[in-house]
């Protein structure tokens, strides 16, 4: 798969209500393929990002008996799934949101896997990823970015240093991160560290995780990431920094322990809450 990675115009501010519109060519079968463009579309004062699916399947022996465009998480959980029969596929909208509604995470990598099959039982099958950039969601009356992929060593608030790859991808994400709030001058940004209780099923024990453990480490990271972004050029001034622990899960174990065991890696994360 070829991925486009090239943007235009200003970052996106991605807000629930949008119907964000995407669209990937497909290449023609029975060796189908996929690529990704991307680019982003003003609407006022806020912008929206659009793919396009669309797929040219006539040298298929026979007529298409199905195909499927799956999504996956950056952990390959299923994210969504698109799928239908015929042999045009058209047009795909999707808003970036999972089954459960859940927004996809900034500055993350999102699988994809395109598989096609005519009624001769010829079958192509292709995968890529869908890259997305730093998103600005609308919440409520402020501005919100998630970002759980920013690497910190193990127990630490100090960033990854021994694996090149990911120093290497913590200070893109940071540039990059940088990059756009410098586009919201007017703002006033709250860094937030926030933690996975792994005890939350102990009252006395969860209680003393938050307040040795979680507290301090959600607040000690949330500090390292003001002081990269002071080094990319974002005025201290505006920065403030908040430890949350384990407080405010995406992933509440409580509601729902088999899921929390598969996705609480979204708890482990920062956030940037932008506001006049």
């Amino acid at each position: 798969s070829a991925i486009d990675r090239s943007s235009s115009g200003s970052l996106p501010v991605m807000s629930p209500s949008l119907d964000a519109k995407s669209c990937i060519p497909v290449n023609t079968l029975p060796a189908c393929g996929a690529s990704v463009s991307r680019r982003s579309l003003s609407s006022g004062m806020a912008s929206m990002r659009r793919f396009t699916l669309m797929s040219d399947l006539e040298r298929m022996r026979g007529d298409i008996e199905k195909w499927q465009f799956a999504i996956y998480d950056p952990k390959n959980n299923p994210f969504k799934k698109f799928e239908g029969r015929g042999k045009k596929v058209n047009l795909i909208r999707w808003d970036g949101r999972s089954y459960k509604g859940d927004t996809v995470f900034s500055a993350e990598d999102y699988p994809y896997r395109f598989m096609a099959a005519d009624q001769s039982g010829n079958f192509s099958e292709v995968s890529g990823v869908i890259p997305v950039d730093i998103l600005v969601v609308r919440d409520g009356d402020r501005l919100k970015i998630q970002i759980a992929n920013i690497n910190f060593a193990p127990n630490s608030a100090a960033l990854t240093i021994g694996d090149p790859d990911l120093v290497q991808k913590n200070r893109s994400i940071l540039r990059r991160l940088a990059q756009t709030l410098k586009k919201y001058k007017t703002y006033q940004v709250q860094v937030e560290g926030h933690a996975n209780a792994v005890l939350w099923y102990n009252a006395a024990q969860a209680k003393k995780e938050e307040e040795q453990d979680l507290y301090p480490l959600s607040l000690a990271r949330a500090e390292t990431i003001v002081a990269e972004l002071v080094k990319e050029g974002v005025d201290p001034q505006r920065l403030t920094a908040v430890g949350k622990g384990g407080t405010n899960p995406v992933i509440d174990p409580k509601k729902d322990t088999e899921l929390w065991k598969q996705e609480n890696w979204k708890n482990r994360r920062v956030e940037f809450i932008l506001e006049k």
